[in-house]
């Protein structure tokens, strides 16, 4: 990373008064200190950069971090056969800076990621955790890449009595995220509903574009975990699952664990 002329002219003064306070130094041995020092300069920007900061901000602060030319040039001069030592310790304290300014931009992103991997390695354990009394779930693996890296899986269904005489609650375990774990929740672009085996008409009318499914939703990092309640008088009959986005659609029929509540 070439920083902007005019921190690169503060960088070589700030060089050059280093160097000048080595008296015992050869030029050999100048110019390898001078190297060393320009390549500290350079490794704690690109740590700055990296986290967020602006490059021309991020190489004047490293500037800034190494201390006065002159003390640093004395404390070398004054252990010149330990300069490495002192070089190192230097190159520590740059280090743990930028550990302590990339750290609330680092956080987020490892969050998100361990978020995003247990929507796909145990979503069923968030899911217990998180939602009220869930039925006795069949377990399901099914995923779908609805669009651009978007993910969505089921992962479970379960089936409840609804208190009105005839009437069932079917309830479908999904979650949602992207393929690269480091990026945001998607939004659940298209259409998504549910047709009874014996039926035409909808059990489940979808939310608007870009509305998180219907039901119970929480959001865990990059992952959004929703159960899709879809009820209504359809007992003993098994469901569709649709879904429909500008050229992609599928449709999956599921059993549904009938002999669990059925008298």
């Amino acid at each position: 990373m070439d920083p902007p002329f005019r921190v690169y002219t503060r960088q070589v003064s700030y060089v050059q008064a280093v160097c000048a306070c080595l008296r015992h130094a050869t030029a050999k041995e100048k110019q390898a200190v001078a190297q060393e020092l320009q390549d500290h300069l350079d490794d704690h920007a690109a740590a700055l950069v990296e986290a967020g900061w602006d490059p021309e901000q991020a190489q004047a602060h490293a500037l800034e971090a190494m201390g006065e030319a002159q003390e640093v040039g004395q404390a070398l001069d004054r252990e010149f056969p330990l300069r490495w030592l002192v070089l190192s310790r230097l190159a520590l304290a740059a280090l743990v800076l930028a550990i302590a300014v990339a750290l609330p931009f680092l956080f987020p992103a490892v969050a998100g990621a361990a978020g995003s991997l247990q929507a796909r390695w145990d979503p069923a354990a968030y899911a217990a955790a998180h939602f009220e009394e869930p039925p006795p779930l069949v377990p399901m693996d099914v995923q779908w890449e609805i669009y651009d890296g978007t993910i969505l899986s089921l992962y479970g269904v379960g089936l409840r009595e609804l208190p009105q005489e005839g009437y069932y609650s079917a309830d479908l375990y999904t979650v949602l995220y992207h393929r690269n774990p480091f990026r945001s929740t998607p939004l659940l672009l298209g259409e998504l509903w549910v047709t009874a085996q014996d039926a035409e008409e909808e059990l489940f009318v979808p939310y608007p574009i870009g509305f998180p499914l219907s039901g119970t939703t929480h959001q865990n990092f990059n992952a959004t975990y929703s159960v899709i309640e879809v009820s209504g008088d359809f007992a003993g009959q098994n469901i569709t699952l649709h879904y429909q986005y500008l050229d992609t659609s599928f449709a999956l029929d599921i059993s549904l664990p009938w002999e669990e509540v059925l008298p």
